[in-house]
């Protein structure tokens, strides 16, 4: 008995790690549409691959490093990972260190689980990112028009820079530090804070000390919205409507585009019901004609 039980003991960790108790799927569900679902789904491919049954497919501590650095896997010369950052392009995957451990774990949890569902997750998760998308925009309309608007417009100069793209021209640390006081950058000698400064005329903006990360997470992806081009404009860049606090993008066509597409679907069906219809009618003339035709020089008996 002893024995079986060390024998079972040992087999386990070879068999493949099982994930999940509801409370860690459910946090792994809430993790990977606020950090994956822009650019992966578990039952289909979308910008990055389809997902389903990755924790059978690659080790946990590969999945762990992959997912928190995916370009420090890829500089190692990992070949399964420059395989793969071949294969979509040398498109880069952002890097999530800021996910701990047991959140990448509870991300697997919810991929493993959903990989035996039917569900197409990428339709469920659709709904939850345009609702979280549309709330999160309205928010920091909101706060940009309060607090921003006064000086700045997304797309032109006014009285200071315009601020389309802000968002991928400098990082979020150094925007939460200009945006709650730039000053403090400016006398720090930061040479990025210190060029705008004098760009525009040594023209002081306010400290926002008060603004929250959150605040300004919602102020910038309001910016970012704007700023951006749907996907059959802009291609692989181009993101419409929404787009998580952390840059990940979720790309869908607007309304607009997809109506065009159907009237020009259903001007298609009628041309072609047209064309069916007439080389019936055609037909049943030939044939009529070659009946005539036969009985009247007596070879049709």
């Amino acid at each position: 008995m002893r024995f079986l039980l060390l024998f079972i003991a040992i087999l386990l960790p070879l068999v493949g790690k099982s994930y999940g108790n509801n409370e860690q799927i459910i946090k792994g569900k809430n993790l990977f549409a606020t950090h994956c679902h822009a650019c992966h789904a578990v039952h289909k491919e979308l910008m990055g691959p389809q997902l389903s049954s990755i924790t059978k497919k690659r080790p946990e501590i590969w999945l762990l490093k992959f997912i928190r650095n995916s370009q420090k896997v890829i500089v190692s010369g990992d070949k399964y990972a420059n395989f793969l950052y071949k294969q979509y392009h040398n498109v880069t995957m952002p890097s999530f260190e800021q996910l701990s451990r047991q959140d990448v774990q509870a991300i697997l949890a919810f991929i493993e689980n959903a990989s035996k569902e039917k569900k197409p997750d990428y339709v469920i998760f659709q709904k939850e990112v345009e609702k979280t998308a549309l709330n999160s925009q309205m928010k920091g309309q909101k706060i940009f028009q309060n607090h921003c608007s006064s000086c700045h417009a997304i797309d032109r100069e006014i009285y200071g820079p315009a601020l389309g793209s802000v968002s991928k021209a400098r990082p979020s640390v150094w925007l939460y530090n200009f945006i709650q006081h730039s000053q403090k950058l400016v006398k720090a000698g930061d040479p990025e804070a210190t060029f705008l400064f004098k760009s525009f005329e040594h023209k002081e903006m306010p400290a926002f000390y008060y603004l929250s990360k959150e605040d300004i997470d919602a102020i910038l992806e309001y910016i970012q919205i704007k700023s951006s081009s749907p996907s059959y404009v802009a291609g692989i860049n181009g993101k419409y409507p929404a787009i998580s606090k952390h840059g990940s993008l979720f790309t869908m066509k607007p309304k607009h585009y997809e109506e065009g597409n159907a009237g020009i679907g259903i001007i298609f069906k009628i041309f072609l019901v047209l064309v069916i219809v007439g080389t019936a009618i055609v037909h049943v003339i030939l044939f009529y004609k070659l009946f005539v035709y036969l009985r009247g020089s007596n070879k049709f008996l």
